[in-house]
């Protein structure tokens, strides 16, 4: 993933490349997945988790407010490698 530098995906801690693996408690592999997971349970909060550079789960977590599960500040990327493969 990537990150818009002074986003609240910044201040929760993301950092570029990093992978979400669930949001809320949802595994989530595609960003559609990734938006339903964030109005699941409680709207009102969003809770990460996270593999880090070490692959390493991590989590990070924080209050949203209306309307701003699209202003994140996540950039999704799709996996290099995936890609390549694909296209091979």
């Amino acid at each position: 993933m990537g990150i818009i530098p002074g986003s609240p995906a910044e201040k929760m801690g993301l950092q570029v490349g990093e992978l979400i693996t669930k949001v809320n408690g949802v595994p989530v592999s595609e960003v559609a997945k990734f938006y339903a997971a964030l109005q699941v349970n409680n709207r009102a909060f969003c809770k990460l988790e996270v593999l880090d550079y070490s692959g390493e789960v991590r989590f990070a977590q924080r209050a949203l407010y209306d309307n701003e599960h699209h202003e994140l500040g996540i950039l999704f990327v799709h996996n290099y490698k995936q890609l390549t493969s694909e296209a091979v």
